[in-house]
Formats: C-alpha cells, sequence, structure tokens
C-alpha cells in the first residue's frame, strides 16, 4: 500500500486536503475537543459555523455507512448524487459521458444488466484493513434490475449459496488468478461485493435490525463529517499499519477528510498526530509545502491559473495534536481546465478507435 503513505503524506504537507477546525474556540483544549471523536478526527461542516450538519445527511448513505466492517481501518463514502446534483459539475458530466471510451462501458453496462452509469447509481461505499490482504469491501446503492443481474450471473459463474437469508454469489477474480470474491443483493437496491466475512457480515446486520449502532470507529467518523459533502473518508490505526512507511507510521494516528462541491470545490483534512510536538512540525511541514506549490506554479501559468488563488488562500492550523486545514477552488476554474484535459482525451480516444477501425492498426513512425 505504497500509494496509501504517500498520499496520506502529500496530502498533509500540500495541505490540499485542509480544515480549519480551530476558528471560534477559546482554548487549546476547547479547539481539540472540536475534531476529536472515538479515535478518529471529526470535521465541522464550516469555517463559518463551525458545526455539524446532521439533518441533511442522505438516509440511503447513512445505511450504507452503518454496513461497514468492524475490521475496517481505511474507508471511503461517495455520494454520486450530490456529485450528479452539482450545477457546477454539469457540463463536466455531459463532456466525461461522451469520451468514447465512457460510452462504449455505458453501453456495454446498459446492454448486459439494463443499468443506466449516468443515473442509476447512487452510493458507493469501500472499506478495507490494509494490512489484511483480501480484506476489500464494497457497498453500491441504487436502481438495480435484481432479475437481469441474476440472470446475468448464473450465466457466468455457480448457482449461488443460500446463506444467512441471501444469495451468496462467488465470482472469480479475474486480475487475481486463485482468488474469489463475494457479492449478495441485501436488499432490491443494495448490493455488498468484496470478501465473504464482510458481505455474511453486512447481511446479518440488515437481517437482525442492527444499524443504529456500529462497532467500526470509521462509520462514526464519517456520520460527523459535513453532510452536504460529496465524498468523505477516514483512515484510523495508522500507526498499527505496516504498509504505511517510516518514519511517517509512528507519527500519525488518524485522519479524517471531506470534499464539498458547490460554486466552489472545498477539500479538508484533520489529522490526528502522535503528539503535540509532532503536531506543530506536521503544520509547519504544510505551510512550508504550501509555500513551495506556489512557487512552483508561477513557472505553469495554466496551473497557476486554477490553482494560484486556492493555494494562497488555504487555511491550515494545530490545537493540541489535531493538525487540519481547509483549501477550496473556484469550481469555474477547476471546470474549465478539466473539460479542455477532457477534450484532449477525447480527441484522443477518437483517433484510436479510427486506426482500430481499419485493417490495421499504423506501424510506429506512420504519424
Amino acid at each position: 500500500m505504497r500509494s496509501v503513505s504517500v498520499a496520506i503524506w502529500s496530502a498533509t504537507i500540500a495541505v490540499l486536503w485542509a480544515w480549519n477546525f480551530v476558528r471560534g474556540a477559546d482554548t487549546e483544549a476547547e479547539k481539540e475537543s472540536q475534531i476529536i471523536g472515538r479515535g478518529v478526527p471529526q470535521i465541522p461542516t464550516s469555517a463559518e459555523t463551525g458545526t455539524a450538519i446532521a439533518d441533511d445527511r442522505p438516509k440511503h448513505l447513512d445505511l450504507a455507512i452503518s454496513l461497514l466492517p468492524s475490521s475496517s481501518k481505511l474507508a471511503v463514502a461517495i455520494d454520486l448524487s450530490a456529485v450528479r446534483n452539482a450545477k457546477a459539475l454539469a457540463g463536466l458530466r455531459s463532456r466525461f459521458f461522451s469520451l468514447p471510451n465512457v460510452q462504449s462501458a455505458s453501453s456495454r453496462l446498459h446492454e448486459a444488466f439494463e443499468f443506466d452509469l449516468q443515473k442509476d447509481l447512487r452510493v458507493v461505499v469501500f472499506a478495507c484493513n490494509p494490512s489484511r490482504k483480501g480484506s476489500e469491501f464494497f457497498l453500491l446503492e441504487g436502481n438495480f434490475n435484481q432479475a437481469r443481474i441474476r440472470e446475468m450471473l448464473l450465466a457466468m459463474v455457480a448457482a449461488p449459496d443460500a446463506v444467512d437469508g441471501v444469495s451468496l454469489y462467488a465470482i472469480p477474480d479475474e486480475r487475481e488468478p486463485g482468488k474469489v470474491n463475494y457479492g449478495a443483493f441485501l436488499k432490491p437496491d443494495l448490493i455488498a461485493f468484496g470478501n465473504r466475512e464482510a458481505v455474511l457480515a453486512a447481511a446479518r446486520k440488515l437481517r437482525d435490525g442492527d444499524i443504529s449502532s456500529n462497532a467500526c470507529a470509521l462509520a462514526s467518523a464519517i456520520r460527523e463529517l459535513p453532510a452536504r459533502a460529496a465524498v468523505r473518508a477516514a483512515m484510523d490505526d495508522i500507526s498499527s499499519l505496516s504498509e504505511i512507511e517510516e518514519p511517517f507510521r509512528p507519527l500519525l494516528k488518524s485522519a479524517a477528510g471531506a470534499l464539498e462541491i458547490s460554486d466552489k470545490i472545498v477539500l479538508r483534512l484533520a489529522v490526528r498526530c502522535r503528539d503535540e510536538t509532532v503536531a506543530k512540525d506536521v503544520k509547519e511541514m504544510a505551510e512550508g509545502g504550501a509555500a513551495m506549490l506556489r512557487l512552483g506554479l508561477l513557472k505553469k501559468p495554466e496551473l497557476q491559473k486554477v490553482f494560484g488563488d486556492a493555494l494562497a488562500g488555504a487555511k491550515f492550523e494545530n490545537a493540541g495534536i489535531m493538525v487540519g486545514g481547509e483549501v477550496g477552488i473556484a469550481a469555474d476554474k477547476l471546470v474549465a481546465a478539466a473539460a479542455e484535459l477532457m477534450a484532449r482525451e477525447e480527441r484522443r480516444q477518437r483517433g484510436l478507435n479510427f486506426w482500430s477501425e481499419q485493417a490495421g492498426a499504423p506501424e510506429k513512425g506512420d504519424f
């Protein structure tokens, strides 16, 4: 999991995932208590109010979060409805789904499962314990043609086993010979997929109505993140994960982050460190990292136009053992840059598709 450690540490240093969680607090103890809960940092909704929003939290996402495996150390919850309803991203979504490869994948999904990629998937939740191989677990919530999906599965794999009130399908992993993933409909609109233990645990929890509480600390942490966030993530017990490289592993204990989309795309992160000295060091490294990024952008005007104001306005602070900050990027600037990249990718894909339709692909150097 080298990429996990690099992502976490880079985000902290660069302050690209940041949250100014101390505004309005009077003492260090009060500041720290604002975001500490059950071992994983909790992030208030906004720097202006410093309060969490509970009433707006999507019910379908709450259910999926409550089914997280208790052994999870890393979890990500994506509310695709929030992404889909974001007016700032409307043009970008249209361009993305016009990419030839995306159009092809969407067509195949619709033909095979009568599933519309643009509107039928509402929630994706992922969880794992990076120290345990094969612990990956997914929950998908949306509009599914259950009969059609079961029909296609029976054509590809063996008949399911009836376990704990659900039909459990064993699905060989094509990318990893010998590995078997398991899938089940927990409800007509909820699919669990991943390791057998986690899928069955989720089925039992739902069957027994045991969804009001969860022994998984990450579930509690994710619930406390901003309700309107399109993406929420948390990582717990970082010091126990051997995949996190030295010297970072013993310095960080847990982290939580959120992404919100409106007229600005706001990234936030709160990190719990080993002690106050480490927290101060991390904050200083974050300040230095942000300054270096701003200097680096001076040589790249196209990136300076998109990220310059965001980095200049980044807020970060530490309180006790906590470090966090916030960075907001104007949605129109980021969307314009992403649209340009997608236009290039569309031209590339259409060029490749043109040659694939010919008698043979061009030899190297024919261009």
